[in-house]
């Protein structure tokens, strides 16, 4: 039974290599009886050959039912297939129309097979389903001559017949028996409901295997007589092979190219023949940390790519201009302004119309250069946890050749920002406040800090509750119980952590740094209970009572000693009091009395805390 299965698979990726062959080889079909055009030279010479670029897509669906019957035994079995396969090249022909080679060669395909059979001798039965993949689809893409040592050219085999008559156009392929005889396939399976339960294989590596017979193609015509492009589409059905009957549809696009594909290159930027580039831009990563810690400020780059081609052949000594264009209200800020900075391409500040690269083209078409988000390199001056900060947000790069302006890349997006940070808008146990038309999303943690605020709002909860107990217990009868001190309890109330993607959070709407610490979400301001006025009568666990204690007074010392268990006090926020070195609060008797405004600031540092 095995040995059948394995069959099936071969067959069916035989089947996927002759359309796949077929496809590429229509670009022949093209020029069909026009060939060959006017020779200049010796069939060999690279100035005679005729450059086409060719797409192709083919999709296949096949079922099929069977009975099989041997000595003793018999088996039924249902197949169904399904894959897709799709490429692009560009190949070259010689005066006479036989083909030379083939140049940036790029194939996908994705297969899977459902397969059920039964030995009904022994009532054995199983389910499997197999996908194959390309193994190494890199190895079919660039410009190679050759492919796990076979040269590219031989995967073109058989001719073309040319047509005559008034409803004929182009030409006809016979033979087509072309075959991608170095591409290697990996086939999974995955088996259910086996009776017995059978041990999954590993995945096999598959190549395809020389001297089979494809079964001929139907017809296939070009849909034009001009031979300089021409696209097919065509659906059929083919009979025979491990699934029976098989729905094919595949289409094939082909234009016959210029000068440049003629070249081998690469090609200089100042050659004539050049009347147009491609340019395209690629980077190794999307995002960047807009924090990255010192020592680490690569984190905060982004590695990319240029490349300048011709009909895909690479244009050495190219030059590019880099335009950064920075997404208006990106990374939670909601103020516009057109001089938003922009970052720095190679250590460069980027200017509004773009910046030149020093460097040109290389012999592969190709320029590297490296982008940082803006500020990056700014060290946080606050002491607590040393990090770079940079502002976030999305930053699209574009770049456009010199010589020919009006030819620009897709925009490559590189998004500056701090990983991981979560809305605390969700939490009853605190309000949050402080939200301005320029912020306003102002309340994101790291997901420790989150918890951290979170159990110190409790904390602080459950304190005023026994706090508010035990003033009732002190309260001797008959006289009446005293009103609550807080009606209702007063909430731990916070007022800015960080923007939704970390990076600086600029209360000034400038772009400058102003909440140094309030880059990554790892501590926050706590509001200072400047709305509590008043003084009440106060009781210790002794009952031993104070007739007049100032309630904020109270509720700040009740903040600050509950904040001790999860994180450091800023000791610049709260004025720098005596004895404090590592956000101690104040315990001199009548500091806070002495200092109506104090403090000046509540910021907890949690997880950027330094000993």
């Amino acid at each position: 039974m095995a040995a059948k299965w394995t069959r099936i698979v071969w067959d069916s990726l035989l089947d996927g290599i002759f359309v796949c062959s077929v496809a590429v080889i229509l670009v022949i079909i093209a020029a069909g009886d026009r060939f060959p055009p006017t020779a200049l030279g010796a069939e060999n010479s690279k100035s005679n050959l005729v450059p086409y670029f060719v797409t192709w897509h083919v999709s296949v669906r096949g079922y099929v039912e069977g009975l099989e019957t041997g000595k003793g035994w018999s088996e039924s079995g249902t197949t169904r297939d399904i894959w897709d396969m799709a490429g692009s090249a560009i190949t070259r022909f010689h005066s006479n129309g036989s083909p030379a080679d083939t140049r940036y060669l790029t194939v996908t395909m994705r297969r899977n097979t459902d397969f059920w059979n039964e030995y009904r001798s022994d009532g054995y039965s199983c389910s499997r389903h197999a996908s194959d993949t390309i193994a190494d689809t890199g190895s079919y893409s660039g410009s190679k001559t050759s492919v796990n040592g076979n040269e590219i050219p031989k995967l073109f085999t058989g001719g073309v017949m040319p047509l005559t008559g008034a409803t004929k156009r182009g030409a006809k392929i016979y033979q087509p028996f072309g075959s991608l005889t170095n591409m290697n396939f990996i086939s999974h399976s995955v088996y259910e409901n086996c009776k017995p339960p059978v041990q999954p294989p590993s995945d096999m590596l598959m190549g395809s295997p020389l001297g089979q017979i494809i079964p001929e193609s139907p017809d296939l015509f070009a849909d034009r007589d001009d031979a300089s492009s021409f696209s097919v589409d065509t659906r059929y059905t083919a009979i025979g092979g491990p699934v029976g009957k098989t729905e094919v549809h595949w289409t094939a696009h082909a234009y016959l190219m210029g000068k440049c594909a003629e070249r081998d290159g690469p090609i200089e930027e100042d050659d004539p023949i050049i009347t147009h580039e491609e340019v395209n831009l690629d980077s190794e990563q999307a995002t960047v940390n807009a924090t990255p810690p010192v020592g680490g400020e690569d984190q905060g780059v982004a590695k990319l790519t240029i490349r300048v081609t011709c009909e895909r052949v690479p244009i050495q000594n190219a030059e590019l201009r880099v335009k950064v264009e920075a997404v208006d209200k990106s990374g939670g800020h909601d103020h516009s302004d057109d001089d938003r900075p922009r970052g720095k391409i190679d250590g460069v500040k980027v200017p509004k119309d773009g910046l030149t690269l020093k460097a040109k083209t290389d012999a592969d078409g190709k320029i590297k250069f490296k982008y940082a988000a803006p500020l990056t390199g700014n060290v946080d001056p606050a002491g607590y946890g040393t990090y770079n900060i940079g502002i976030a947000g999305i930053y699209k790069l574009t770049a456009k050749s010199i010589r020919f302006p009006e030819t620009s890349s897709e925009p490559a997006a590189i998004e500056s920002k701090v990983d991981a940070l979560v809305d605390g808008s969700g939490s009853a146990a605190y309000d949050l406040i402080g939200q301005t038309a320029a912020h306003k999303l102002n309340s994101y943690f790291s997901p420790g800090t989150l918890d951290a605020f979170g159990q110190l709002a409790a904390d602080f909860s459950q304190t005023e509750q026994d706090h508010e107990q035990q003033l009732q217990q002190c309260q001797k009868p008959p006289a009446p119980p005293p009103a609550p001190w807080f009606a209702p309890p007063v909430k731990v109330s916070l007022n800015d952590i960080a923007l939704p993607s970390g990076g600086i959070f600029d209360l000034d709407s400038d772009w400058q740094p102003s909440h140094f610490t309030h880059n990554k979400g790892e501590g926050g301001d706590f509001n200072r209970f400047d709305w509590i006025t008043g003084t009440g009568k106060d009781c210790d666990a002794t009952c031993t009572c104070t007739a007049s204690v100032n309630k904020r007074a109270w509720l700040l010392h009740t903040l600050l000693e509950a904040g001790e268990s999860y994180g450091k006090w800023d000791c610049k926020d709260l004025g720098n009091p005596p004895g404090c070195s590592q956000g101690e609060p104040p315990t001199s008797a009548g500091y806070i009395t002495a200092h109506p405004q104090y403090p000046h600031r509540l910021h907890l540092h949690v997880e950027d805390a330094t000993p």
